[in-house]
Formats: C-alpha cells, structure tokens, sequence
C-alpha cells in the first residue's frame, strides 16, 4: 500500500464483526493469567483514547497507560503497547510465548493468530478475528488506533508523529484499524499528531 497517501476520516465507520473460527468460553478477568493460559497471550484495543502526549517522546508512556488499563479492569499480567518508536519496534520488542487471544462481551475467547509473530504477517495470512474489543469486552467507540508501525510490526518513521514528541496538526502519526483482519489492522492510514487515538495492548 502507498504509504504517503493520507486517508479520510469518513471511512472510519465503527464495525465491529469476528470471523467465522471456533470460540470458547473464558474468564474474561480475576485470574493470575486473565483468561488465557500462561504460554498465550491476551490482547485488546483501550476503551480510552489518548493524545500524542500522552505516549510520551518515542512511546516512553505507551505501555504504563497499557498497564493502567488492564489493572483497571482486573487483569494481573504485564501489558505492553503495540506501538512502533525509534527504540521499539513490536515486532522484537514483545516476548513472544503462544497463541493470541482477544475477549468479546460475552466473554468468549476468540482466536486472533496462532503465534505472535503471526501478528506481522497479516499482508499475507489475515487475523483469525479482529481485534475490536477493548479490555472490557466492549467494541472500541472508535476505529483509531496509533501504531507508527508498518504491516510487519516495525517502525514507519515517516509517519509517527516525529517519534511521538509533536501533538501538532502538520505532522501525522501511522494508524491501525482493529475491524480490519488484513494488514491495516496495524498499518491503515495517517492520523495528524493533534487527534486523539486509542492503542493496542497485549500481554507478556
């Protein structure tokens, strides 16, 4: 995809929708490893969306606000941001265990890839569900999501908000979109540094 191309907004419509793969049952929060087992990850998109500032110079604030959401809604694991820097790139930042889970409303464990690395290989292999669920289970009021990164999970420089430090309008920030299961999920379109977007959060 061209990536100096700067998308509308209008398209940003709110969907929310999951795959046809198999779903099961789950505690959605309350337990040493939130739901999931201790060699799988949990996943989800924040309720709350957050300035350019908040993230802090290249992201330094991304993982506490991932921390604090979680906590917040009961999860015991640590969090950290899906969020592409000069000194992160999600894609080897993350310590990658097993399968990648998300939990819809109703508390059902959907299966979002089968290892994490398979995250950064959506051009290819899509998602198995999106990942429009906040940490409540709820669907995300809106389909912004800072990421900086490209398709692959590693830093797009040229559109990150020069390296999150500028709240600006002129510069823009890299956007994923969580209704999308092909690489967009993580590498949509642009979003200038002075709009508010939500983040990606994972367990580690």
């Amino acid at each position: 995809m061209s990536h100096g191309r700067v998308w509308s907004l209008v398209g940003f419509g709110v969907l929310f929708f999951s795959s046809c793969s198999a779903t099961v049952t789950g505690k959605v929060s309350s337990d040493p490893s939130d739901g999931v087992a201790l060699d799988e990850h949990r996943m989800f998109t924040t309720q709350a969306d957050y300035a350019v500032t908040d993230l802090g110079a290249a992201g330094s604030n991304a993982d506490g606000l991932c921390m604090s959401a979680a906590q917040a809604a009961g999860f015991s694991r640590t969090y950290r941001a899906i969020l592409a820097s000069s000194t992160r790139a999600p894609s080897t930042l993350l310590q990658s265990k097993g399968a990648v889970y998300i939990f819809d409303s109703l508390g059902a464990k959907l299966l979002v890839a089968d290892t994490l690395s398979a995250l950064w290989s959506t051009p290819s292999t899509p998602l198995q569900n999106t990942v429009s669920y906040d940490e409540y289970g709820a669907g995300p009021g809106s389909q912004l999501v800072w990421t900086g990164a490209n398709s692959d999970g590693t830093y797009f420089s040229i559109s990150s908000c020069v390296d999150w430090s500028s709240a600006a309008g002129g510069p823009t920030g890299r956007i994923g979109r969580p209704s999308d299961t092909d690489g967009q999920w993580l590498d949509r379109a642009n979003l200038p540094c002075n709009l508010r977007a939500r983040l990606y959060c994972i367990s580690q």
